[in-house]
């Protein structure tokens, strides 16, 4: 009868020694996340005005030489300050995960105010064809850029 208590302890004190590593862990967790949340005030975080829309149109791709040419024309009331493209290449994609065009990142910056259109031409050659184009319109509040939702369109003939 003894030696049945004395391994039902052991079994106690591992359950019990799991227990302390969860509650450490929790509690530990609540206390990174608490702290780290003093280090951002979402109040400050820039937030897209209404109004801010843009259309893609007229796009053509030239598959001899793995280029794309589209136009994206601003329908809606504030200046566009910069644009970021992103592309995929698998059928089933629901957003793009390949930059075709950054301008944030890059020296070129394209300002396109309300009731006009650009026309770009890009190179996708290193994705062999293309199946998916994002569009995100980038305004600039003072000095802060702020990112508004991108348009996604499936693309027919870019293969």
């Amino acid at each position: 009868m003894k030696t049945i208590l004395q391994s039902n302890k052991k079994g106690l004190s591992t359950i019990i020694a799991y227990v302390l590593l969860i509650t450490i862990t929790l509690s530990l967790s609540v206390l990174v996340f608490n702290w780290l949340k003093l280090y951002t005030n979402p109040d400050e975080t820039p937030e897209c005005p209404d109004g801010v829309s843009i259309s893609l149109s007229n796009y053509n791709c030239n598959e001899s030489i793995n280029n794309i040419s589209f136009t994206i024309k601003n329908t809606g009331r504030f200046n566009i300050t910069d644009l970021n493209i992103k592309v995929h290449n698998r059928t089933l994609a629901k957003y793009g995960l390949y930059p075709l065009l950054d301008t944030v990142t890059s020296s070129v910056l394209i300002t396109i105010a309300p009731g006009n259109s650009i026309t770009l031409n890009q190179s996708y050659e290193i994705y062999k064809k293309l199946t998916l184009i994002q569009i995100q319109p980038i305004l600039k509040d003072g000095e802060k850029l702020v990112r508004c939702s991108p348009i996604i369109q499936k693309l027919k003939s870019c293969s």
